[in-house]
This record gives C-alpha cells, sequence and structure tokens, in this order.
C-alpha cells in the first residue's frame, strides 16, 4: 500500500519542492483587495508589492479605475448615457482587422505601430459588419477622461502601459475613440484582474509569507551545507577508524541541523522570528516608508532608527501558516535524521 502524506504536510512539501508558493488557501485576490486581510497581507502591501517589486502598479490604477468609472458613467441621466452606446462586437483576433487608420485620432494616443499592417490572415479592407450607431465622440460624457486613460494605459510610449494582447488593445483604441461607454474596457478590466489572480497574487503571497531577506536565507542555506560536512565527516571517521558504532549518533543532532536550516531557507522563515509573530521589512517597503516619512516632515534628512526594521504580523491566516510551517519543519527535520541514524547506527564496521 502506498505512503501517503497528510494533505496539511503535503502542502508544506508543494511549497518547498514545487513552484507551488503558498498554503493560503483562503486568501483570494478578491479578499485582499477588499481589505479584509492584514499586515503582512494588506492591500498597502500588496500594493507596495506591484509598484517596488514586480513593477506592475498600472494593473491595480486601472483596475479601481475601470471600478469607479462604471459606477459614475451608470449614474449619469440615461439621455447622456445615450450619447456613448456600447460596442455591437467582443474583441477577438478578428480585432486585429479594426480600421485605426480611418479614425480622427489625439495626437496623444498615436503611435507609430497603430499604422501597422495587421496580420495577413486577418487584413481586410472593409468596415466591420457591426458598427456604432454613434454620436459626435466630442460631445460624448467622460471624453477627455477616456482620452487620458487612453494615453496612460494604451499608448505604447507610456510607462504605465497594460501588458495585454494586441487586439484586444486595438480594440480598445478603436472603440474608445468612437464611444466613453465603460463596456469597451470590460474585457480589459477581466483581463487584467485575471493577471494579477494568476501571477500577481502567487507572487505576493510569496514574499509576504517570508519574514527575513536574502542574506537571512542565504545564511540558512550555508549553515544547511555545515551540517551536511559535519555528518559526511562523521561518517567517515567513524568508518575509516573503525570505532564504535555508538560515536555515529552525532549524525542525529547534525542532520536535524542539516535539514531544519535547509528548509527554513527554502521557505524563507526565520521560526523565532515566526513564534514571536515578527518579521523583517522587506527592503522595498522600508524605502517606500523613509520616502513617505521624509514627504511627511518636509524634509531632507531623516534618522533611518525611526522607521523599525521589524513589525508584527496580525493577519491570522499568516499567523496560523506560522505554526503550521515550524510543525511540519521540526517533525520533517526529526523523522529524516532518526531515519539516517538508526540506519548508520545498525551498520558495523568495529574490529573484531
Amino acid at each position: 500500500m502506498p505512503f501517503i502524506l497528510p494533505p496539511a504536510l503535503a502542502k508544506t512539501f508543494a511549497r518547498w519542492f514545487t513552484q507551488a508558493q503558498s498554503d493560503l488557501q483562503d486568501v483570494s485576490l478578491e479578499t485582499i483587495l477588499k481589505g479584509n486581510t492584514c499586515q503582512p497581507i494588506s492591500m498597502r502591501e500588496f500594493k507596495l508589492f506591484l509598484q517596488n517589486k514586480e513593477h506592475s502598479a498600472e494593473n491595480l490604477d486601472f483596475y479601481y479605475w475601470f471600478i469607479d468609472y462604471s459606477e459614475r458613467f451608470y449614474q449619469l441621466p440615461e439621455h447622456e448615457r445615450a450619447m456613448s452606446m456600447p460596442p455591437t462586437e467582443k474583441p477577438s483576433v478578428a480585432s486585429y482587422a479594426l480600421p485605426l487608420e480611418t479614425l480622427i485620432k489625439q495626437p496623444s494616443i498615436k503611435s507609430s505601430r497603430d499604422s501597422e499592417e495587421p496580420p495577413s490572415d486577418y487584413c481586410t479592407e472593409k468596415e466591420p459588419s457591426e458598427l456604432l450607431n454613434e454620436k459626435d465622440p466630442a460631445n460624448q460624457p467622460f471624453r477627455e477622461e477616456v482620452n487620458a486613460v487612453l494615453r496612460t494605459f494604451f499608448n505604447y510610449d507610456s510607462e504605465k502601459e497594460l501588458n495585454i494582447d494586441g487586439y484586444l488593445r486595438r480594440y480598445i483604441v478603436y472603440h474608445a475613440n468612437r464611444t466613453t461607454h465603460p463596456e469597451v474596457f470590460a474585457a480589459c478590466h477581466a483581463k487584467v484582474y485575471q493577471i494579477m489572480e494568476q501571477s500577481s497574487l502567487r507572487n505576493f503571497l510569496h514574499h509576504a509569507l517570508q519574514n527575513i531577506r536574502y542574506d537571512g536565507i542565504v545564511f540558512r542555506y550555508s549553515m544547511g551545507f555545515f551540517f551536511f560536512l559535519c555528518v559526511t565527516l562523521t561518517l567517515t571517521l567513524t568508518f575509516l577508524f573503525h570505532t564504535s558504532r555508538w560515536y555515529r549518533l552525532f549524525v542525529f543532532p547534525c542532520t536535524f541541523g542539516c535539514m531544519f536550516y535547509v528548509l527554513s531557507g527554502r521557505a524563507g522563515m526565520c521560526f523565532r522570528r515566526a513564534l514571536r509573530n515578527k518579521r523583517q521589512v522587506p527592503l522595498y517597503e522600508l524605502d517606500q516608508e523613509h520616502a513617505d516619512l521624509m514627504k511627511n516632515q518636509k524634509r531632507k534628512t531623516l534618522d533611518i532608527e525611526s522607521v523599525s526594521d521589524m513589525k508584527s504580523i496580525i493577519d491570522p491566516h499568516v499567523l496560523n501558516y506560522n505554526k503550521l510551517m515550524f510543525m511540519h519543519t521540526f517533525s520533517v527535520s526529526a523523522l529524516t535524521a532518526l531515519s539516517l541514524t538508526i540506519m548508520v547506527v545498525s551498520l558495523t564496521n568495529e574490529p573484531e
């Protein structure tokens, strides 16, 4: 009968040795965006991570802009909303054929790449079969705001350009020049949410669950290698000089130390801090706090000691995760050390 690990321990092994980067299954992107989490996985930490670590804060900016814009648009009187009808077609690969060249473009959203020919499979000189019954774009509600959004998130030269498919970008630029209806941006909003949910969230939780920085991780791997050398040296000397097998009991603490340090380094965790509910603030968060403090105090010098290098862990999901990680790491290290010790002690190499 095959040996099956308990589910909780299997998840821990997945975090250690595979690409599974989080055991916080109860924490979703929606939970964080609604502000239902606390430090170190709060909305503030997530925003700082996107801005300074992943460099994809434009996704979050567009996400919130679209929600706010949709609410304001649907609060308009009906006769104003009627000036901006929704597109009659959905974005698809066929959107490459949309004739951007026929639009009277704003200079701010025009790009040399817009005039490139679409892929040969989708080239056409005909207008799309379904066109808007459009009003005068200049008189549509929120026209200036929509133009600013196009310049900010959909211009190739913008620092906040969204990382979306080319056909979706072409669809948005084409229809946003003809209508200001939120439906134009709905597919992009869903795509941005998908990127944050499938990529940014996992990366954020992976970093947020760590309570040490890179130098602490290197130290733990170094200590693990040191204890590995101790195990190797103990076995070599006891077998080479035919000493009593009981000297090999020193293998147990060395193996335990090796496994414990390697696994804690792999998890990016100092368990002494974890049991005290503390974490070392990542450098990008610390730099941001320094900048914010200098800005608020309106001075050019700042006492670096005024910003704490350590912070408390408040979120209950993270507190529970730290306890489980300690128990699993201790158990795996002890079982591995015990198994290896029993095996090497059972071997005899003593002189007759």
